[in-house]
């Protein structure tokens, strides 16, 4: 089966995978918000994306696809705290 969008969704995955991800609990992630997928990103659609992973830079980077220390330079820039205040 070839996934029908950008990203891979737990309905494409085989049932097996979905039943077992269901019992364990696994969080399903969800695309980036349109001003993270774009070259520009904005200190707002960032603070959100940070918010929703509860400042794991690492699945923000994950998300947005950008690098951990692009991440970080503009959390910086922007005054956003590197840990959850």
């Amino acid at each position: 089966m070839v996934c029908r969008t950008d990203y891979i969704d737990q309905t494409d995955l085989p049932t097996e995978l979905q039943d077992a991800a269901k019992h364990a609990g696994v969080a399903v992630t969800h695309p980036a918000p349109a001003a993270l997928s774009q070259k520009n990103i904005t200190r707002e659609a960032l603070l959100e994306l940070v918010t929703q992973y509860q400042w794991n830079k690492a699945e923000v980077e994950m998300c947005i696809g950008k690098s951990r220390t692009l991440v970080w330079k503009f959390m910086k820039k922007w005054d956003i705290p590197l840990q959850k205040p």
